[in-house]
């Protein structure tokens, strides 16, 4: 049991840091570019009502498209390829000149379909959700991104639970390996796994997962500090982080196979803020 949370551990926090950290680096170079991009409105409440309205219809296409297809796995890929080339394309944007930034994007989704294992996964899972968070959070004030934070996590425990939608969305995701989310393995050796061979349960298996939205929403918390304090993003990240390794114990002692990641997320995201204001 103890080498197993160990190596478990040590991966998740891992791959976490890169993502949370790489978000603050693209957050300030759109910062100091002066090219953040402004998609929600100025006003707080606005901005909150806004998103959840693009949140909410896009999960209810989502689910109903995974749970009604006779044969979802075209959607999924399209739907994750999509989804890594936007978020991938905005992280290589704001790090590298413009004429890499396309032929990368796509060279590395096509690396995903070619070789198809856990590291290139995980990398670009990492790129898509740094550059998605890292974009909303410079879009939003640190007081709306810690609301839909909070928000978001509530609806995470009732997906889990309640309605356990979440949970069975997992089972054609994995039968189509599309994962939407990190593959955290249990060795070092397991990064170069292939995708079709992944079992992700609990601890009788090699990996296990964290959702791309335990990544985002982070990140866009990290990110909406970055324009006025680089301090305060870093105290997010690792309050944060202590919410993750939370959150993982309370996985292994449940000893259940699925549970929501974010509300411990959350829990460090609302102490980082807070914390944060005093600085």
């Amino acid at each position: 049991m103890k080498h197993f949370k160990n190596n478990f551990l040590f991966f998740e926090i891992l791959l976490f840091l890169f993502c949370q950290i790489l978000g603050i680096l693209i957050a300030r170079k759109f910062q100091i570019s002066g090219t953040a991009p402004q998609v929600f409105p100025e006003d707080s409440f606005l901005s909150f009502m806004f998103f959840i309205f693009i949140f909410g219809l896009s999960t209810v296409i989502f689910f109903f498209l995974i749970f009604f297809l006779r044969r979802p796995k075209i959607f999924l890929k399209a739907i994750f390829s999509l989804t890594a080339f936007l978020g991938t394309q905005i992280s290589l944007g704001a790090l590298l000149p413009n004429f890499l930034v396309y032929p990368l994007t796509i060279l590395f989704v096509l690396f995903w379909y070619i070789f198809s294992n856990v590291f290139w996964h995980n990398f670009l899972i990492i790129l898509t959700t740094s550059g998605i968070g890292s974009f909303l959070g410079v879009s939003l004030k640190p007081e709306t991104a810690l609301l839909i934070f909070i928000f978001l996590s509530i609806y995470d425990i009732i997906a889990v639970y309640k309605t356990k939608h979440m949970v069975r969305a997992i089972k054609p995701m994995i039968d189509s390996k599309v994962v939407f989310g990190i593959i955290v393995p249990q060795k070092a050796k397991n990064f170069l796994f292939p995708l079709r061979d992944i079992k992700i349960g609990d601890q009788k298996e090699k990996f296990f997962l964290l959702g791309s939205g335990d990544l985002i929403l982070p990140t866009m918390l990290s990110a909406s500090f970055a324009s006025t304090n680089l301090l305060k993003s870093v105290v997010i990240i690792f309050f944060t982080l202590l919410g993750l390794t939370m959150g993982f114990f309370v996985f292994l002692k449940l000893e259940k196979r699925s549970m929501p990641a974010l509300p411990p997320l959350a829990l460090g995201g609302v102490l980082g803020y807070l914390f944060a204001k005093f600085l």
